[in-house]
């Protein structure tokens, strides 16, 4: 297996990404190649001194965060971004991973890697913690504007991905609503719901907010602004918790004394609800695993989303999807 790593657009600059990949090479027995600024990565490679199985593709550009999306099929094909999923593309690799622009990731998935007979469109699909284990957010951000159908799909890729990589049996599909009354929704959620109701998965209904931290659900559907809206709010409301809880546990003498009785708990706590333990968003839709890793990643969390990717390829996602979509027509745009 070799997984191809796009190590330019972090946040944190190319090493951390480097060693990341490297050290879920050294973990997991597979190969990454590994796309960026050529002298970099061997300085990086140098420095860690980590037993991977690795090789080094020199590219001349890179897609920053400001870039149009479109630059990575047009101005920008000798982007590291760009010929990381060119490679994927090809077969020469099994799987993508990246830091980089959101905008030109799902734009070369679709274009480049393209899309699964008869999925209408990608979408970006992370995993977040809840009080049910997981549960899979789509679109969170990919599509803005959707049609009843493919709301209906993200649910059926939601849940094959929820079954066979999370081990999810027969996972609950729901859709978000303001409430879950049937006449309750806009005219594309209804027509959605219509849809969904037919639906081979195990679709429940609609679902609200709140009932996708508190395990109301495995899969929550809805359109690219919607989720990607929730999606930061349910971030930010990470970053206020996590920031509350540190004032409150080392607040005076006091209460560090007994936060050093409680660290175990703590410990576990903090690591149940970290999002970061299930790596990066897939691009569901896409015909090879494409990863997109946050932008701020470190390598402990960049090596949990090559990992992902590895894990997605390896129990073969993508040829598990077009199977489930073999009926579907694909709508060209």
């Amino acid at each position: 297996m070799n997984i191809a790593i796009d190590v330019m657009g972090g946040d944190k600059g190319s090493f951390e990404l480097i060693k990341g990949a490297l050290s879920a090479s050294a973990k997991g027995g597979f190969k990454v190649t590994l796309f960026g600024n050529e002298d970099e990565i061997r300085e990086a490679v140098a420095q860690l001194d980590i037993n991977a199985d690795y090789e080094i593709r020199d590219c001349k550009q890179v897609i920053s965060m400001c870039d149009n999306p479109l630059c990575v099929i047009k101005d920008k094909k000798a982007s590291s971004m760009a010929m990381a999923l060119s490679a994927a593309a090809s077969g020469e690799c099994d799987a993508v991973v990246s830091t980089g622009n959101s905008g030109a990731l799902i734009t070369g998935a679709t274009f480049i890697v393209k899309r699964i007979a008869g999925v209408k469109r990608p979408a970006f699909a992370p995993v977040l913690p809840s009080a049910s284990g997981a549960v899979m957010l789509l679109d969170a951000g990919a599509n803005v504007e959707v049609r009843p159908e493919f709301l209906y799909q993200f649910g059926k890729m939601g849940s094959v991905y929820m079954e066979k990589v999370l081990g999810k049996k027969d996972p609950r599909v729901g859709l978000i609503s303001n409430g879950k009354e049937e006449q309750k929704g806009t005219d594309l959620t209804k027509e959605a719901r219509a849809l969904m109701e037919k639906a081979d998965y195990n679709f429940i209904g609609y679902i609200e907010g709140n009932d996708i931290m508190t395990g109301g659900c495995d899969v929550a559907v809805t359109d690219g602004y919607t989720g990607n809206v929730l999606l930061k709010s349910v971030e930010g409301m990470g970053k206020l918790v996590s920031a509350k809880v540190k004032v409150m546990l080392t607040g005076n003498i006091l209460r560090k004394i007994g936060a050093l009785f409680m660290l175990k708990g703590i410990k576990t706590f903090k690591k149940e609800f970290d999002a970061k333990q299930y790596g990066g968003a897939m691009i569901l839709g896409a015909r090879v695993p494409v990863i997109k890793a946050h932008g701020s990643a470190d390598s402990g969390p960049f090596e949990t989303a090559v990992m992902q990717a590895a894990k997605a390829a390896g129990e073969g996602i993508c040829d598990t999807i077009a199977a489930a979509f073999s009926s579907e027509t694909a709508e060209e745009k």
